[in-house]
C-alpha cells in the first residue's frame, strides 16, 4: 500500500481550525491542525492575499476571528467597505440591511461558500450558508464576486502548493457530487464519490458505499 498524505477540507465557516480538529478527533480520526483546511482560515487566507479589508463579517464569532487572525479588519456597521457572507445562526433583517448597504455603495461581496442546506444530527435538513448568501443576493441584485469555498479550487490549490503535488497526485473524496466532486472535476484531479448510486461514474469518478469499501481498493493499490 502506497503512501498518501491527508488532509481534510470542510465548508463550515462558523468553526476555527481548532474546533474541526477536536471534532475530528472525537471521531476517533487523527488529525494535526495544519491538514485541516477549514473554510474559515481559507476566508481569511483570500482576504489577505486578495487585499481585502474593513471587512463587514455575517457569520460567526469563530469566522470573525480568523478573518482578523489573518491581518484582516473587521467593522460591525455598514462604515465597512466591504463584504462576507458565512453561515451565521443569528442571520436576521438587520444584517441583510447592512449587507445591502455596503454593496450598494460598491462594495466587494465575498461568500465563504454557496452550500445551500445541510442534515443536523437527527437528519433533519437546514439551511447552509448559501441560504443567507441568497437572501443578499436577492436584496441587492448581485451575485458573489468571490467564492472561496467547495465546489471552487481555490481550498484544494492551496493544499497542492503546501504539499508540493499536482491535480493529478491528488485525489479528493467526498459524499456530494455538488461540492466535492464538482471541485475536483474543475481542478481535474480523480475523485471517489461515498455514494448508494453510480448516478455519476465517470472514468474520474470512483463510487463506493462507505469508507471501508475504499480503503480495501487502496490496499490492493
Amino acid at each position: 500500500m502506497k503512501n498518501y498524505e491527508v488532509a481534510f477540507i470542510t465548508n463550515n465557516s462558523s468553526k476555527t481550525r481548532e474546533e474541526i480538529c477536536t471534532k475530528l478527533t472525537e471521531m476517533k480520526i487523527p488529525a494535526e491542525p495544519r491538514a485541516v483546511y477549514v473554510n474559515s482560515v481559507m476566508t481569511g487566507a483570500f482576504l489577505r492575499e486578495n487585499g481585502i479589508d474593513n471587512v463587514y463579517v455575517i457569520g460567526s464569532e469563530s469566522l470573525k476571528s480568523e478573518i482578523e487572525k489573518a491581518g484582516t479588519t473587521v467593522l460591525g456597521d455598514e462604515s465597512a467597505e466591504n463584504l462576507v457572507v458565512g453561515f451565521d445562526v443569528n442571520f436576521n433583517y438587520e444584517k441583510i440591511s447592512v449587507a445591502l448597504s455596503i454593496l450598494d455603495r460598491g462594495g466587494r461581496f465575498i461568500a465563504c461558500n454557496m452550500d445551500a442546506s445541510f442534515p443536523d444530527q437527527d437528519a433533519q435538513m437546514r439551511p447552509a450558508n448559501g441560504a443567507m448568501v441568497g437572501a443578499v443576493s436577492g436584496a441587492a441584485y448581485r451575485e458573489p464576486d468571490d467564492i472561496v469555498g467547495k465546489p471552487t479550487t481555490y481550498i484544494v490549490e492551496k493544499i497542492m502548493s503546501d504539499h508540493d503535488v499536482t491535480a493529478q497526485q491528488t485525489l479528493v473524496i467526498g459524499d456530494s457530487y455538488e461540492s466535492d466532486i464538482l471541485m475536483a472535476i474543475r481542478n481535474k484531479s480523480k475523485s471517489v464519490l461515498i455514494a448508494k448510486s453510480s448516478d455519476h461514474e465517470s472514468k474520474n469518478v470512483l463510487i463506493v458505499r462507505n469508507l471501508k469499501e475504499l480503503y480495501e481498493q487502496i490496499a490492493e493499490d
